[in-house]
């Protein structure tokens, strides 16, 4: 029971999203708490990486990550550390990112507040 029930709250805190016509990523908002406070350098970038919990798209290859065509067309299977080893070479995907994750968290806080009738 509490199982499925988490794997519903899991789902509600997910969404996938676009960074390109080869790379979409799914984002989970964060706790609250483990929201960042702010995001205004690009060392503050390097949490956000951490709210992408999968990928699918024709740029998550071994060809397309690696560059090189013989290194295989499969898809690769997400993977934490390959993908934020990626992640760290592209400034405009992490801010992209941080700006739907911290759109998601506001829109969250507001559904409370509605709920509550604030």
């Amino acid at each position: 029971m509490a199982g499925d029930f988490l794997a519903r709250m899991e789902a509600a805190r997910t969404r996938w999203l676009t960074l390109d016509d080869r790379h979409e990523v799914k984002i989970r908002r964060p706790h609250e708490t483990r929201m960042p406070s702010s995001i205004t350098t690009a060392a503050d970038l390097e949490p956000v990486a951490d709210f992408v919990v999968d990928w699918r798209g024709a740029g998550f290859t071994a060809a397309a990550i690696l560059g090189d065509p013989a290194a295989g067309s499969d898809p690769m299977p997400f993977d934490r550390d390959v993908w934020r080893y990626m992640a760290f070479d592209s400034l405009a995907w992490l801010t992209e990112i941080g700006v739907a994750v911290a759109d998601d968290v506001r829109a969250f806080k507001q559904a409370q507040a509605d709920a509550a009738g604030k």
